[in-house]
């Protein structure tokens, strides 16, 4: 195999296949990256995969022979990187011995390196593209205002380690919750068509979402054979399999009959709950009360290390309420709002507390409260 490619693409193309790639695999096989040299294409394909979640991508090159090599992906990772760039020369002898040569400015780079039979490596499967297609920022805001708020421990419910993902009647609707927090994200397509109903693992859509953000591609959406598939613009495909399970009615969990309704600036919200995060001096105090009284918010934290206190004017209707909430939470959900002005309604002190903008209804989010010692 033997083919000429640009340092800046193949750095560019590792970071996005190396993510799909776990450094401790069963198999050993699966530390490696795979790399395939197409003539007719004109291109090199790269995958890596963990066994449940696969990353393709492709690159422009000129190739000279074709052929295919497996290779330890943190060491080619480690030694592309240092090519910035011109053009990278690729040839593999018989023996799957890798020599790389590069030429820029006033130094000749001369890098020999074993890789390994790609027959070892698991077959490579590829999928049509799907048929939904979704514009790359509104992908990227649906994912960003969600992945945050699926669960870590898979110990407890593995369907929530996921985000919910539900496409009908032209609504786009993407729902995560932890036990503490739920976050759910709604857009508007044209296409009434479609429908979707699944279940994707959050660190897939959050690969998603970071290629996304290096192509800055559409995104098309497809399902098949219990794995769901995201091409992203024409040269990158992301394949991973699907939770199974029932999710949680996340609209049940919205509280009825709200007796607060309190209008704030999302960033000084922040700001005031960010210093009071700071005194906190445990993830088991991470408590910030918030009293609501007329016209003023007060906000305000107490530990061992010291307290604080903020007052901050707010527009409020309906009856008084002093609520604590675990600043941690409150921030993830602050921090990953774009709206400035948001809405938060309160029934009592016990009951979860919903976050909304003030001029749409694209989003809502649930957050606990935790119990208020006076």
């Amino acid at each position: 195999m033997k083919f000429s490619v640009n340092a800046s693409e193949l750095n560019k193309a590792l970071a996005v296949v190396s993510k799909a790639i776990s450094p401790k695999s069963a198999l050993p096989i699966l530390e490696c990256v795979y790399i395939k040299a197409d003539s007719k294409e004109h291109k090199i394909f790269l995958k890596g995969s963990d066994g449940d979640f696969s990353i393709i991508t492709k690159v422009p090159a000129i190739v000279y022979i074709e052929g295919e090599i497996v290779v330890q992906v943190k060491k080619l990772v480690d030694i592309v990187r240092t090519y910035s760039e011109g053009n990278i020369e690729f040839f593999v002898d018989e023996k799957n011995v890798i020599n790389f040569s590069c030429d820029f400015a006033a130094i000749s780079s001369d890098v020999t390196l074993l890789g390994r039979n790609a027959n070892e490596y698991p077959p490579i499967v590829t999928y049509e593209q799907g048929d939904i297609r979704l514009d790359s920022n509104m992908m990227k805001s649906l994912i960003k205002e969600t992945v945050f708020a699926c669960a870590v421990n898979e110990a407890g419910a593995p369907i929530l380690t996921g985000i919910l993902i539900e496409i009908k009647d032209g609504l786009v609707k993407f729902s995560a919750l932890d036990g503490f927090k739920m976050a759910i994200r709604k857009e508007n397509i044209d296409n009434t068509e479609i429908e979707l109903k699944c279940v994707v693992p959050a660190k897939t859509m959050s690969e998603v979402l970071r290629i996304i953000g290096i192509y800055e591609y559409d995104v098309f959406i497809g399902l098949h054979d219990k794995k769901i598939v995201f091409d992203i613009g024409t040269d990158t495909q992301v394949v991973s399999n699907l939770l199974m399970g029932d999710f949680i009615n996340c609209e049940a969990l919205i509280p009825k009959d709200i007796n607060t309704v309190v209008k704030l600036d999302r960033t000084e919200l922040m700001k005031s709950v960010d210093r009071c995060a700071l005194i906190n001096d445990s993830i088991n105090s991470s408590m910030v009360k918030m009293d609501f009284v007329e016209e003023n918010l007060k906000i305000y934290s107490r530990s061992s290390i010291g307290h604080i206190v903020e007052e901050m004017r707010s527009t409020k209707s309906g009856e008084d309420v002093f609520i604590a909430f675990n600043s941690r939470y409150l921030l993830e959900i602050l921090k990953n709002l774009s709206d400035e002005r948001i809405v938060l309604e309160i029934k009592n002190r016990t009951n979860p507390a919903l976050i909304k903008p003030v001029d749409n209804d694209k989003y809502l989010y649930l957050i606990m409260p935790v119990k208020y010692v006076d």
